[in-house]
């Protein structure tokens, strides 16, 4: 069986009015309860966004959060449609 769970969520605001507090509220809440957590950067932050995350939410590993550029994120979904025995175009 292939289940997805899809959910997106959205920050919106103007410069200082604390997203990227809120955002690693919502990731660290997100591990805490066991769930899967994408942060999805530009190709060349990803890097120091994971170190970012690593540091803000002080943890030593990061099993249920993945940080991710556009490109790495469409692989893990064309791999994951496959394994699915979807054909993808």
């Amino acid at each position: 069986m292939c289940e997805v769970n899809t959910m997106l969520q959205l920050i919106l605001g103007r410069a200082g009015s604390g997203k990227t507090g809120e955002l690693y509220r919502r990731i660290g809440a997100a591990a805490d309860r066991g769930d899967r957590a994408i942060l999805l950067v530009p190709e060349q932050f990803t890097l120091a966004a994971e170190r970012g995350v690593m540091e803000r939410l002080s943890l030593t590993g990061m099993f249920l959060i993945d940080v991710l550029s556009p490109s790495r994120l469409s692989e893990q979904v064309l791999a994951a449609a496959a394994q699915c025995g979807r054909k993808v175009a």
